[in-house]
């Protein structure tokens, strides 16, 4: 007989590896984002599908099937078992097998439901932390100190905050941007191309998985902004004039982006984190509109 006997095959997951029709539904564009959507990486999310169609496989099998950069695939294939998407066997080679959707999807938004509750719960801390820190209204009558920090949290109230700074910029809008993106699609880059129309210097460094999507950018681009591009950015920043800020804030124990932010409204705040700006400009790889 001809061709390879089932115990070399390496295992099939029900319901995907023995259906043809089903693995050219596999590539589809939908899938990849679905996953994303999720929480996977855009790499992770590719070597997921390419483990499902292959059903075992080396790291460097799985980088020819999927696409992603060899240099990526480790990285992303360890953050896939500690996730529970995949497990790994083998001695001297290590193999990766896919764990089966009806289990890895189910356990994978079970613990997003468990962080997305802890995240709460850290925030509402965080939240009470700044209101034993922040200073507190002056009784009436009483001179009124200068209200140089607030916080600021939700979705709405950020975007409404973020395009108010912008709105209020004279020279320069500096910013360091990356996923996730509290602003609605139709919102990105409305306030920031506005200002550029003002004569406003518009400057913009983001992470590299923020221009994966060309929609970010290419309005500002052709608005006359300037884009610059890093691997990863330190942190969630706008400066307006050297004179204010916007930071987004970590979750302190994961690192998770959360939706709380501090706002900050005094030169001696601001120009500290225009210095880093700048410094990360220079190290920024320029992205001209050609390029999307």
């Amino acid at each position: 007989m001809t061709g390879q006997s089932p115990e070399k095959r390496g295992p099939t997951i029900a319901g995907v590896g023995d259906h043809r029709g089903l693995a050219r539904l596999l590539d589809a564009d939908e899938l990849p984002r679905s996953l994303t959507e999720l929480g996977l990486s855009q790499n992770e999310a590719r070597l997921y599908l390419a483990l499902l169609r292959l059903s075992d496989g080396t790291a460097a099998q799985l980088a020819r099937e999927s696409g992603v950069p060899r240099p990526k695939v480790y990285q992303a294939l360890g953050a896939m078992e500690s996730r529970g998407f995949c497990t790994t066997v083998g001695d001297r080679v290590t193999r990766y097998r896919p764990v089966a959707p009806d289990v890895a999807l189910r356990d994978w938004t079970r613990h997003r439901d468990h962080d997305r509750a802890a995240l709460a719960e850290r925030e509402q801390a965080l939240a009470e932390t700044l209101i034993r820190l922040l200073p507190k209204p002056s009784a009436v009558g009483a001179t009124q100190p200068p209200d140089y920090l607030e916080a600021i949290s939700g979705r709405a109230h950020t975007t409404e905050t973020l395009e108010e700074i912008i709105g209020r910029a004279e020279r320069t809008v500096w910013m360091l941007m990356q996923p996730p993106w509290l602003q609605q699609r139709g919102r990105w880059n409305v306030a920031e191309a506005a200002a550029v129309r003002r004569g406003v210097e518009v400057r913009v460094i983001y992470s590299r998985a923020a221009v994966r999507d060309h929609d970010r950018i290419a309005d500002l681009l052709r608005a006359g902004g300037e884009c610059r591009v890093l691997p990863e950015i330190p942190m969630k920043l706008l400066v307006r004039d050297g004179v204010e800020a916007l930071v987004s804030l970590r979750d302190a124990r994961s690192g998770e982006q959360t939706i709380t932010s501090v706002a900050m409204r005094h030169p001696d705040l601001a120009k500290p984190l225009g210095l880093l700006f700048r410094q990360q400009w220079k190290k920024a790889e320029p992205i001209d509109e050609g390029a999307v």
